[in-house]
């Protein structure tokens, strides 16, 4: 099966390797495709962005449990990491939107390397993207927040 994805806009960032990448991401720019200039009306009116891209650098693997294995975490998946290798190499992540300038939004936190296609922007809202009650174990026990998990 395939899908009619376009790229709508492509990441400038000072990180060129996904090795390179911290954890919490860097300022960047999203510069978006001329044809998608009318696209970015109203975008100043949210503080984050949701980004969709494509990990273009990332080995897809049809496997789920290619997930990265670090020394002081349990071996997990995938579909339970935030491993760039993935069965589809699809990236979502949120970032603050610092500001625009014509076509090129500023913003922060950004966890894609330099030449990252960019697939879809979306206004973060919190009433609806925002889960505060969600929460994640932590090497296979502790819960972040120290609640449990039903």
């Amino acid at each position: 099966m395939t899908f009619p994805f376009q790229q709508v806009a492509v990441v400038r960032s000072p990180v060129r390797t996904p090795r390179e990448m911290p954890g919490s991401g860097v300022p960047a720019l999203i510069a978006v495709d001329p044809r998608f200039e009318a696209a970015l009306e109203g975008v100043e009116r949210s503080s984050h962005l949701i980004v969709i891209g494509c990990f273009h650098e990332a080995s897809a693997s049809p496997n789920a449990d290619v997930g990265r294995r670090h020394p002081r975490t349990v071996p997990c998946g995938a579909f339970g990491s935030r491993c760039p290798d993935r069965p589809s190499p699809v990236a979502l992540t949120v970032v603050r939107l610092v500001g625009r300038e014509g076509l090129a939004l500023r913003v922060e936190h950004l966890d894609l390397v330099d030449g990252t296609p960019v697939l879809d922007l979306k206004p973060y809202v919190p009433g609806w993207d925002g889960v505060f009650a969600a929460r994640r174990r932590r090497n296979g026990g502790r819960v972040d927040g120290h609640l449990p998990i039903p």
